[in-house]
């Protein structure tokens, strides 16, 4: 390198932010704003937004370039936007989420009167012995399926 080419800090969060802040408010400053002023009002719109990194709000810079008409809408409308934004990801997500857990459970089981008879198995003829008796039939089948009589024969 030489005396003419300077090499640029790596921005932080903070100087990231002031820069899309200043973008702002350079459109819509009153002309009497003098630059002492910018600087207050870049600090403070700054400290104000220190939660919100600088990525979100160059991501919704063009959409608060647009709307605010006013210097003391920019710090409002960012935390707005950056709120609902973050909102509607979160909500993408716990329904991304909710269709992956969904995906990897197994089918819900059906219950033992709705399954096929054909594809029962002993535990399965067990099971509906079980929940006839709770219903108060006295209809009962053996592991095989077969009715078994009231008495106790076959």
């Amino acid at each position: 390198m030489n005396a003419l080419t300077t090499r640029l800090p790596p921005q932080s969060n903070g100087s990231a932010l002031r820069i899309e802040l200043a973008k702002m408010l350079g459109l819509v400053a009153p002309i009497t704003m003098t630059a002492d002023q910018c600087t207050i009002w870049l600090a403070s719109a700054e400290d104000a937004l220190a939660d919100i990194r600088a990525n979100e709000v160059a991501e919704i810079s063009m959409e608060v370039r647009r709307t605010v008409t006013r210097p003391s809408q920019i710090v409002p409308e960012i935390a707005k936007l950056i709120s609902e934004r973050r909102k509607s990801k979160a909500q993408i997500r716990r329904l991304r989420e909710e269709d992956e857990a969904a995906r990897t459970l197994p089918p819900p089981r059906k219950h033992v009167s709705e399954r096929d008879r054909s594809k029962f198995t002993a535990a399965d003829w067990a099971e509906l012995n079980e929940y006839l008796e709770r219903m108060g039939s006295s209809v009962r089948y053996g592991s095989d399926g077969s009715p078994i009589s009231p008495t106790g024969g076959r």
